[in-house]
């Protein structure tokens, strides 16, 4: 019996490594089927789990398919898909700082919220090419103007302006990045940040 437990164990973890850029392991992640998220239902999931509501933007579904093109993919390796949870650093003329999403591993375990934004690895498979201006194309701001990222890349206002892809039907790995990251901001006061969280919901 113990035997057939760990060879199960071992299936999963298995299956976990293998589909974790997609939505196949959603039943162990807490990933529900993607839905609509009205401005008023994130602000309201935000709050609820003490998030800041500033900054909300929403993706443009025309959109959806260039997360894995290679022009706006984080992940080099298309055929693996993405991963849905992720943020994106960029410093404050909108070029690429460092990124993570949740196929990589935890970030709380790779140690990348402490001394946030920090770089991360040479060898994971990161597309380099990424940038803010770039980026910018698929948000539909929320409760901010839409020229605000624009001026920012001129003025050099920011140290750092992150993006953070989330929504509530992503569970509890999107929540406990949001939080992660703002936490990690606010112990970061040498810095002035501008922090977007960009919700999936469709």
């Amino acid at each position: 019996m113990k035997n057939t437990i760990q060879i199960l164990a071992v299936i999963i973890s298995v299956q976990v490594i293998l589909y974790s850029c997609g939505f196949a392991y959603g039943v162990l992640t807490g990933i529900k089927n993607p839905r609509a998220e009205s401005y008023s239902d994130q602000r309201e999931y935000l709050s609820k789990h003490g998030i800041d509501t500033q900054y909300m933007a929403s993706f443009k579904t025309q959109f959806s398919d260039s997360l894995i093109g290679s022009r706006f993919a984080l992940d080099t390796m298309l055929e693996a898909g993405y991963s849905p949870v992720q943020f994106r650093v960029y410093d404050g003329k909108g070029k690429f700082y460092s990124a993570w999403e949740l196929c990589f591993g935890s970030a709380k375990r790779l140690d990348l919220y402490n001394g946030f934004p920090k770089k991360v690895s040479a060898h994971w498979p990161i597309n380099p090419q990424l940038s803010l201006r770039n980026d910018q194309l698929f948000l539909s701001p929320l409760n901010f103007d839409s020229t605000l990222l624009k001026n920012a890349m001129q003025s050099g206002q920011y140290d750092y302006i992150v993006l953070s892809f989330w929504a509530g039907y992503l569970g509890k790995h999107s929540r406990e990045m949001l939080s992660s990251i703002e936490a990690a901001i606010k112990r970061n006061n040498e810095k002035k940040f501008l922090h977007i969280k960009v919700n999936l919901g469709e």
